[in-house]
This record gives structure tokens, C-alpha cells and sequence, in this order.
């Protein structure tokens, strides 16, 4: 199934978001994505509206990761202030551009860790905190 989202994901001609469409797009919203032509792994990243970003990231079992999010630029950049350790993490900010497909309307962006080409996500709104 990645190999279609990938091969689709080539197909469908993207627009670069802007700052406004961004957070149209993620504030609020939990976004998951598979890296294309592994399996049992994946990520999903939450967008709060406050600023914070967390989430987890499947590979061996779950790893928790958490820290802050902004837009500049137009591209969405975060910083992890816990979890996401080790030589392919960058240290400080990372800032990703998001795609729109215009013809299917998904989302594209760039593995949280991998940076490795742009991917389909999934977005689903966040559930209320209690």
C-alpha cells in the first residue's frame, strides 16, 4: 500500500501552502504518515493550537516525542524538546513545506525524521483534552 501512496503521491500535481493555509490545514489536526516501502513504521504528529507538538513514532515499538511547533516562512517548523534523540535528529528547529495535491486534495509532506521526499498524511482533528 505505500508503494501506491508513493507512486500516487508522484501523480498528483502539488501546490506549496502558504502560512495561512498551513495552519488552515494542521492547527488542530493530527496528521500520520508511513515511510514509503517500510513496514511497521510510521509517525504521527499532533498540532495544537497553543504552539505544542507531540507524537510518536513507530519503529521497533512506540517512542513518544513532544516539543513546539511555529510556521515561518512558509513551511512548518519544530523544535523537540523531548524524544527524537539520536544522529538523524537535528538539533533545534526543523522546518518542512506542505503540499496540497490538486487534484486529490491530500496533504504532502516530508518524514518528521527521514527527510526523505514528500509523503501523503493523513489528517484527522484532534479530540478535545479533558
Amino acid at each position: 500500500m505505500a508503494m501506491a501512496q508513493a507512486a500516487s503521491a508522484a501523480d498528483d500535481r502539488t501546490a506549496r501552502l502558504n502560512a495561512s493555509d498551513i495552519r488552515s490545514a494542521l492547527v488542530g489536526h493530527m496528521v500520520r504518515y508511513e515511510r514509503p516501502g517500510w513496514t511497521d513504521t510510521g509517525v504521527q504528529e499532533e498540532f495544537r493550537d497553543d504552539g505544542r507538538w507531540r507524537g510518536t513514532r513507530y519503529n521497533r515499538g512506540p517512542s513518544s516525542f513532544s516539543g513546539l511547533w511555529e510556521i515561518a516562512d512558509d513551511r512548518l517548523c519544530v523544535v523537540a524538546m523531548q524524544g527524537l534523540t539520536g544522529d538523524r535528529w537535528a538539533h533545534g528547529w526543523v522546518c518542512r513545506e506542505v503540499w496540497r495535491g490538486q487534484q486529490s486534495g491530500r496533504l504532502f509532506m516530508d518524514h518528521v525524521v527521514m527527510l526523505e521526499g514528500r509523503q501523503v498524511v493523513h489528517v484527522e482533528a484532534l479530540k478535545p483534552q479533558l
